[in-house]
């Protein structure tokens, strides 16, 4: 039989773990004077983004806290910062969609020139 989450957690966990998903949200947002540019993400700081939110959520529905108006403020920027986040995410797609055909034309072309080398070397040594 598997345990049941404890109902409550302390506010400063549950803060800690916002300020988490904050940072990481953060990083991969854009400042609001390049508010249309997605190119200076990399796919780790997407990831962890991601990674932070999930946890984030699933810590904010498996816990109580035991001090709710320790958290308003915290709450209220991360709630913010999520908004935002949501509205990014066709872009966020757009890019990721960008540079998995970018790598396959590379992947290709890498194949292509591998294919040439191999038959520039049988040819040489059959003549």
């Amino acid at each position: 039989m598997k345990p049941e989450p404890a109902t409550d957690l302390p506010a400063e966990q549950i803060r800690a773990q916002i300020a988490k998903a904050s940072a990481a949200l953060h990083r991969i947002l854009p400042d609001a004077a390049d508010a249309g540019s997605v190119q200076s993400i990399n796919l780790a700081d997407l990831r962890v983004a991601f990674a932070e939110v999930m946890r984030t959520g699933k810590l904010l529905t498996a816990y109580h806290v035991r001090d709710h108006c320790a958290l308003p403020a915290a709450f209220d920027e991360y709630q913010r910062l999520l908004r935002q986040f949501r509205s990014k995410l066709p872009q966020f797609q757009g890019w990721l969609l960008t540079e998995r055909a970018r790598l396959a034309n590379r992947r290709s072309h890498s194949a292509a020139v591998e294919s040439w080398i191999q038959t520039n070397r049988q040819t040489r040594r059959n003549h």
